[in-house]
């Protein structure tokens, strides 16, 4: 079995060409103080900013995307929020979004293992693709429904 820092770095380096040869926008961070590898990168969706960082997992030799939203949940719609939250990964293929009942913050989230595994641009295009797909689609009906202006009732029936 290959060594897993190296690993993590052949999978970041291999990121980085991707992106490099989309021409993506992106910040290369380098290691974080767990010692996993990080991107940066936003987009401009539909609505609402979206933020994305994807981190190189050392460790456990994973890829994983993340989005935290812009807001969280007020205190008197954290029950709505569960909800919303909770039908929209029910509907879910791949990918999820982390509810914290306690601050009402949203994170969507995809993870894939490399380990022992050949990894290629279709899957970092497809990690990307679905999360900026799945956080543009959802970010805005939940902040609705934070700020009364869609219903749970309107939420589930649209989803």
């Amino acid at each position: 079995m290959q060594d897993k820092e190296k690993r993590a770095a052949e999978v970041y380096e291999q990121l980085c060409v991707m992106l490099d040869k989309m021409d993506f926008h992106y910040s290369k961070e380098g290691k974080d103080k767990d010692g996993d590898y990080v991107i940066l990168f936003s987009f401009t969706g539909d609505d609402l900013p979206m933020q994305f960082v994807m981190f190189m997992d050392v460790d456990r030799q994973l890829i994983r995307l993340m989005s935290k939203m812009p807001f969280a949940f007020s205190e008197e719609k954290r029950v709505d929020g569960a909800v919303v939250v909770s039908r929209a990964n029910y509907r879910m293929v791949d990918g999820n979004f982390d509810y914290n009942f306690q601050t009402g913050e949203i994170i969507f989230k995809v993870t894939t293992s490399f380990l022992d595994s050949i990894i290629g641009e279709e899957l970092f295009r497809y990690m990307i693709g679905l999360g900026v797909s799945m956080v543009d689609e959802f970010n805005d009906k939940f902040l609705a429904v934070d700020k009364g202006a869609m219903s749970v009732a309107e939420f589930l029936a649209k989803y």
